[in-house]
């Protein structure tokens, strides 16, 4: 399981399930891997003209769309076309050629948040048991859980980081302000009073 997190003109590739959970989500059968490659790598004219690379660009966006729609085919049928709409707003979904599928999901989903909830049943009873590997401790919110509020007193590692999530709740003053600057980083690192650090940021794992 890997993360890549891209940063303007370049990416980064983490190892594990890092950040909160993304917008969207793609399901990636191997006749879609196979046209993404041979679309954006093998048949790739890095020096091509602007035709080519309009073409390349416009066919990417169905290879996308065909993704994200085998990806919402796992959730509830009265939700898919309001969740890609959630995706592509001020944008008739016909124009983009998605037409939601009637089949049922069969699977039995117990909250109002489908698409966190069916990421969390992958990855708990796939993921996990054969790698390990389960969401960030600092950046991810459960389905239904809310954020926590700041603590009273700060004692312990978990008191910091709790902290943390706290002030990352989505319109915090502080975080407006630093998206302001185009700033997608935020280190965190805290001197407690026996000399050792709590530190984080927030798209990887705590370290303690």
């Amino acid at each position: 399981m890997l993360t890549v997190y891209r940063h303007f003109d370049s990416a980064s590739v983490h190892k594990g399930v890092l950040g909160n959970l993304p917008k969207t989500m793609w399901v990636i059968d191997y006749p879609l891997f196979e046209r993404i490659y041979y679309a954006l790598v093998a048949g790739f004219d890095v020096y091509g003209n602007m035709g080519h690379q309009l073409a390349v660009r416009l066919y990417m966006d169905g290879l996308r769309i065909e993704g994200e729609s085998y990806f919402l085919d796992y959730l509830p049928p009265e939700k898919r076309q309001e969740i890609m709409q959630s995706w592509y707003k001020e944008t008739d979904l016909k124009d983009i050629r998605y037409y939601p599928s009637a089949l049922p999901a069969k699977i039995a989903f117990a909250t109002d948040d489908p698409k966190r909830e069916f990421i969390e049943q992958v990855v708990k009873q796939h993921i996990l048991p054969a790698t390990n590997i389960t969401f960030d401790r600092l950046n991810y919110l459960a389905a239904g859980a809310d954020y926590q509020p700041l603590p009273a007193v700060y004692l312990t590692r978990d008191d910091y980081l709790q902290g943390f999530r706290a002030v990352a709740r989505p319109g915090t003053a502080f975080f407006s302000l630093v998206n302001d600057y185009n700033a997608n980083t935020a280190y965190l690192r805290i001197r407690t009073k026996d000399g050792t650090d709590v530190a984080g940021t927030h798209r990887d794992q705590p370290l303690a």
